[in-house]
């Protein structure tokens, strides 16, 4: 199978929905107080003022497919050995492949005061959501049409949807009280890449030189046909949008902490140049040979979505969910209780959180039930001090190990299905004066200094006041005294 085929399916299919690091939940790293606004990432009298992460990216990468095309896919990602697409006419199954990355390239964050413990924040990240589905026949097709002997219908039936997207956020959370608090995160997008391919009837039927192929479905992008460049990733003003997420938290008395929020409601408006084609032809691919094998298709299909296009705005909605998650420490134990359902429907997850911390050093390890993966095992390793966060898990603990046992060993075989690998990892610093109370303060202001204490702090504007109303004093002192 040939590079640039692979790249054309599967690139489509880069990201899912589910871009979250649940093991980062109750954390108390900048990571989560972004993710969910309302929980703190600072401690009161200890931390600095200022938490920072951008010359290392907090990010969390997941791969994932199911099917009968497993091994072979493996196999090609390992080896780049062919795809062989005739055993796969067998039985003309559908395969699920999605990826994700979630990628903060900078985040920063400000302890603004003691008092209701305010924070402030703002953030640039990078997100792709998506998934597909192709049949077995694809696949046979992408090896060589000639493993078609007879007319074979649905070979390109599919259904696919990738969209990426820049997020400016920007942060607030405070305390109403000892026990109740509020946060927010309000995110400016700016929509990169969209493609949404829905293929509902196809058909491949051979011919004494080739073969033609029948389409029928629709197609929608923000590119038209073109094929996608850096320049089209880089953030830009054509494509805006809004996302707002919401959160609360409540303490009770026996130390359970319980937050809700609701994440990630929003939309992109996609400019009004985006395509949109609606087409149903029969193609007749030409200068079939050795350098292409399957002949001009690529360019055929180019050229009947072109034909049947129209230019037209559109709106699209980011995946919101609705996550609760409770917790409480006992000791060197937290366990954390979390349930998170998506508002569309496409996923539902239930996860224990177990942490065990000594001193700064914290490992947790997690089980997790979600539609359609199943019971999953995740783990982290974190070092956590007061100003230093740097973290290292997996949500997918077991498919993780073993897709890289079998890349090392360069091994399709090895493994189960679902394929399946997952990673997350950050680094963060606080840094600046720590923010404290008057009477827990490390440093007051004129008690400290090197110099002269408070009057020497002061501008020289203050210094004359002073210096006039001392002067006034004594006048007055000595009428007193006479």
């Amino acid at each position: 199978m040939r590079i640039w085929v692979f790249i054309s399916f599967i690139s489509l299919t880069c990201l899912a929905a589910k871009a979250q690091e649940t093991s980062l939940i109750h954390s108390k790293t900048v990571f989560d107080s972004f993710e969910n606004p309302v929980n703190t990432a600072f401690t009161p009298e200890l931390s600095s003022k200022y938490a920072v992460s951008f010359l290392f990216p907090t990010f969390g990468a997941q791969l994932r497919f199911k099917g009968d095309i497993e091994t072979s896919l493996k196999s090609y990602i390992f080896n780049r050995d062919s795809i062989k697409g005739g055993p796969l006419l067998a039985a003309n199954n559908q395969n699920q492949l999605s990826g994700n990355i979630n990628a903060y390239l900078a985040m920063f964050k400000l302890f603004k005061s003691l008092t209701y413990q305010r924070e402030i924040g703002a953030s640039i990240q990078f997100r792709n959501i998506g998934q597909t589905q192709l049949p077995n026949a694809l696949f046979a097709f992408l090896d060589s049409y000639e493993n078609f002997n007879d007319p074979f219908p649905g070979v390109f039936n599919s259904n696919t949807l990738n969209q990426s997207f820049w997020q400016f956020g920007l942060t607030y959370r405070e305390n109403y009280n000892k026990k109740l608090a509020f946060g927010a995160k309000l995110s400016f997008l700016s929509g990169t890449t969209y493609h949404k391919i829905n293929i509902q009837e196809s058909a491949i039927t051979p011919l004494d030189d080739g073969y033609e192929a029948y389409f029928n479905g629709t197609y929608r992008s923000n590119l038209g046909a073109d094929t996608i460049k850096i320049k089209n990733l880089l953030p830009n003003f054509k494509n805006p949008g809004l996302a707002l997420t919401l959160g609360s938290s409540y303490t009770f008395k026996n130390g359970i902490y319980v937050t809700a929020h609701l994440k990630d409601l929003g939309f992109i408006r996609w400019h009004k140049n985006a395509v949109y084609s609606t087409f149903s032809d029969t193609l007749v691919p030409t200068k079939i040979g050795e350098i292409k094998p399957n002949g001009n298709i690529r360019t055929e299909l180019t050229e009947m979505i072109v034909r049947n296009a129209s230019l037209e705005k559109f709106n699209s909605f980011l995946p919101a969910h609705l996550q609760i998650a409770a917790s409480r420490n006992f000791g060197f134990y937290r366990p954390v209780f979390v349930a998170t359902q998506y508002i569309d429907g496409r996923s539902t997850q239930l996860a224990l959180l177990n942490n065990f911390k000594k001193g700064a050093f914290n490992i947790a390890i997690n089980t997790t039930y979600e539609k359609p993966d199943g019971l999953q095992i995740g783990g982290l390793l974190m070092l956590q001090s007061i100003s230093t966060e740097f973290y290292l898990g997996s949500e997918k603990l077991l498919p993780s190990y073993y897709f890289t046992k079998g890349m090392i060993s360069k091994d399709g075989n090895i493994g189960k299905s679902p394929t399946q690998m997952n990673i997350f990892m950050g680094l963060n610093i606080k840094f600046g004066r720590k923010v404290q109370s008057d009477g827990m303060a490390d440093f007051v202001d004129g008690l400290n200094d090197e110099e002269t204490g408070f009057v020497y702090r002061l501008s020289n504007k203050e210094r004359r006041a002073v210096r006039k109303e001392a002067a006034r004093n004594s006048k007055k002192a000595g009428k007193r005294r006479n």
